[in-house]
């Protein structure tokens, strides 16, 4: 008989279920699909019934354009993230853990793919075009984002645009929250990367609405 003995302890998810990984994923790509498309076909259907032109002319700032086409969506992408992690918490059992954090993670995350549709729809002239550009970008995004395995199961040479998306720092900031029960330190550079991504977007979107001949 060994002198040695060696116990295993499951720190996290003790009960090793499936739901309790995924379920930030879950959450992100209906969040991200709901912002990205509406907002898109949004601007795409002011552009094709010609009330964009009309907005343009006037003297409103094309960023204030952007920013009333985005909040409306991001404050009811907001109210259906609380529901999807009431339902998570009643049905699943996954815990919430520290939801002031959480929401300012939501809220950052949300202006990013906001400003990502606003910025789809500055390429789309209908909303046809508009749905079909959110698709050909969402569904990378579901594969490479980690939503359902961990990205380090994917190729090497892939792994890398995988870091592309933001909704891929969004999983790793949501289950470091409610997986883990981390605090600001363990997510400070996903919100960092992901204000940089709403910056971005944003501003590409506000110019793009501007050079743009309607």
């Amino acid at each position: 008989m060994s002198p040695w003995g060696v116990k295993a302890s499951i720190l996290y998810n003790p009960d090793l279920k499936f739901i309790h990984f995924v379920m930030p994923g879950i959450v992100g790509l209906i969040l991200q699909l709901f912002t990205v498309t509406l907002t898109a076909c949004s601007i795409s259907r002011e552009r094709e019934s010609g009330t964009l032109t009309q907005l343009q002319v006037t003297p409103i700032h094309k960023s204030a354009i952007i920013i009333g086409k985005v909040l409306p969506y991001l404050g009811i992408a907001l109210c259906v993230e609380a529901m999807l992690f009431f339902l998570g918490q009643q049905h699943f059992h996954v815990e919430c853990n520290n939801p002031i954090l959480l929401f300012g993670l939501s809220f950052v995350f949300l202006l990013s793919t906001s400003g990502l549709g606003a910025f789809v729809s500055s390429f789309s002239r209908t909303q046809t075009q508009a749905i079909q550009y959110s698709v050909f970008f969402l569904l990378p995004v579901f594969l490479l984002s980690g939503a359902f395995a961990p990205i380090a199961q994917l190729p090497l040479g892939v792994q890398i645009f995988s870091y592309a998306f933001p909704l891929t720092y969004f999983c790793h900031a949501c289950r470091e929250i409610n997986l883990y029960g981390g605090g600001i330190t363990r997510v400070i550079w996903d919100l960092v990367l992901l204000s940089l991504s709403a910056l971005l977007t944003c501003s590409i979107a506000a110019y793009r609405l501007r050079a743009v001949e309607v």
